[in-house]
């Protein structure tokens, strides 16, 4: 099984990023072969998008869980239909992120929770509201 977590800076510290898309780099860790490494991001700078082929990215690298702070509600969804699940984790270097998972210590990030899915689509409440006729 094969473990992303999303980081900002390359050290022995590295915490998950604050945005998974917009992260520069991501930790991956192999549980069978007990290797880890770490893949750059090469969506990070993107204008837009930045999350969907992020996670398209980590799919075509054959990852099965990501672990992060904050997702896309779109990423989300599309690591989802590939069958690769998204847990949280905010205040833990990436060895300890790893040792919670196996643990089965973090939380999965579900559809619905707003606390850690971010970003606009165009059904969102500002959208809807009714416009005034001029």
């Amino acid at each position: 099984m094969k473990i992303a977590i999303s980081i900002s800076k390359v050290d022995d510290t590295s915490f998950p990023a604050e945005v998974f898309g917009r992260c520069s780099n991501f930790f991956v860790f192999d549980t069978v072969s007990d290797k880890s490494e770490v893949i750059s991001n090469p969506y990070s700078i993107e204008l837009g998008g930045a999350g969907i082929q992020a996670a398209y990215f980590l799919i075509a690298y054959g990852i099965d869980v990501l672990v992060t702070r904050k997702i896309g509600k779109n990423p989300k969804l599309f690591l989802q239909s590939a069958k690769v699940d998204v847990y949280q984790c905010n205040d833990c270097d990436v060895f300890e992120a790893i040792k919670l998972f196996k643990e089965g210590k973090l939380s999965e990030i579900e559809n619905t929770d707003d606390k850690y899915l971010i970003g606009n689509n165009r059904f969102n409440k500002r959208n809807t509201k009714k416009r005034e006729k001029i």
